[in-house]
């Protein structure tokens, strides 16, 4: 009777997609990832302060929805063959406002973007404001 349910066992146990609301979740990831989506206004603990995909060598799509990230002072993505796509939504990876940087002239912090070495990428989007407040950005699709 439950034989045709394997197949719903075997992808739940796989995890081919993967949502992200706490810290907790990222624990979780295993190497067979596809996609990784991190739902709005996650991962906002202080505690959070580097955010590093590249050992999850099947990743094909990362997606960061609004307002995530607020303390990670470090994003890296590198050596995935891969990845096609990286969207990230509007003031996520960023801890000021742009409008405070300019108004109160206040310096960009001691913070990188590294996306390096993914052959497939072909859709990078970035939300207004998200990395606003980074000073470093390395980008090589390594084509």
């Amino acid at each position: 009777l439950f034989e045709k349910y394997k197949p719903i066992e075997e992808c739940l146990r796989r995890r081919d997609s993967y949502l992200i609301c706490k810290k907790e979740d990222m624990q979780g990831i295993t190497s067979s990832v596809t996609k990784i989506t991190v739902a709005k206004a996650s991962c906002n603990e202080i505690t959070i302060n580097k955010l590093d995909l590249s050992p999850y060598k099947a990743l094909e799509e990362v997606v960061v929805e609004d307002n995530c990230f607020k303390y990670c002072t470090s994003v890296v993505l590198r050596g995935l063959p891969a990845l096609k796509s990286l969207e990230v939504g509007y003031h996520s990876f960023s801890f000021m406002e742009y409008q405070q940087i300019i108004e109160f002239s206040i310096a960009r912090r001691s913070a990188s973007l590294v996306l390096d070495d993914c052959p497939a990428l072909s859709t990078v989007r970035i939300g207004r404001c998200s990395f606003v407040d980074y000073n470093a950005c390395h980008l090589n699709g390594g084509r």
